[in-house]
């Protein structure tokens, strides 16, 4: 049986000689598509025996009696994911992969030269927080204007994007005006397709209007995910991408201290 961590046992063996298999192509899971396997001979386990180049585990003998708890061959996701604050519930933004009516993160699997801005981090899970700021440093690509007031017209969030050469990349972004904890595809503003040059990064823009009655009364959630044109189908704010990055912020809004703040 496997449970909810994926810790898996095979009970009532004959003795013989086993290994285990691996094959994710039928998974039904959101995410199996940046799994990688875990790292041959390395981890905590005493007589570790990972996943190799077979995507199977070593063999291992097994006496009348015996019980083998140090095969620890499996999948992992490693990549980069976001730090919003995620309750686990209805009402809170997706950044984990645990789902409690909220749906699951965003994760890109790392790739060279495809990030936003100078720096990107691995991790295996989301790591949300109340400020955004959970997964260090790496929150370093993305420029949004110190003071945004209700009403505003054609706010820019400027983003520094790296794009591998023969890929062409897109930006997006969603900014929670309402403050419900959703990020919806009408709070969304996606940038123009970018041509990639490695090493060499582009400033894009992107231009949102500010909604008159945009809640200012506390911090609101906003993503912005660079991805690869060829995945536009899976940029909603839960689904798992191939290269590219997500960077998570906390913005406030003013109220529009004039009569139009257009």
């Amino acid at each position: 049986f496997t449970n909810a961590d994926g810790l898996y046992l095979f009970d009532s063996l004959v003795a013989a000689n086993y290994y285990t298999f691996f094959d994710l192509s039928t998974s039904t899971d959101p995410l199996a598509n940046i799994y990688v396997p875990t790292l041959e001979n390395v981890g905590d386990g005493i007589g570790d025996s990972d996943i190799g180049a077979a995507m199977r585990s070593d063999t291992v003998s097994l006496a009348y009696g015996d019980t083998i708890l140090t095969l620890d061959a499996g999948y992992v996701i490693r990549g980069d994911y976001g730090d919003l604050p995620d309750f686990n519930t209805a009402n809170s933004y997706a950044t984990d992969r645990t789902d409690g009516g909220e749906g699951i993160g965003p994760v890109h699997l790392i790739l060279p030269d495809f990030r936003i801005g100078a720096m990107i981090d691995e991790e295996n899970n989301g790591q949300p927080n109340r400020t955004a700021t959970g997964d260090g440093a790496d929150e370093d690509g993305v420029t949004i204007p110190a003071a945004i007031y209700t009403g505003q017209s054609g706010m820019i969030v400027t983003v520094e994007a790296s794009i591998p050469t023969g890929t062409e990349g897109q930006v997006k972004g969603w900014i929670d005006w309402n403050g419900d904890g959703r990020l919806s595809p009408g709070e969304a503003v996606s940038s123009t397709i970018i041509s990639g040059s490695s090493g060499v990064a582009q400033v894009i823009e992107l231009i949102f209007e500010v909604p008159s009655d945009a809640v200012t009364t506390r911090p609101l959630g906003a993503r912005f995910r660079l991805f690869d044109v060829n995945e536009v189908e899976k940029s909603s704010t839960n689904l798992a991408l191939l290269g590219g990055e997500v960077e998570d912020y906390l913005i406030g809004v003013r109220p529009c201290p004039k009569q139009n703040c257009k």
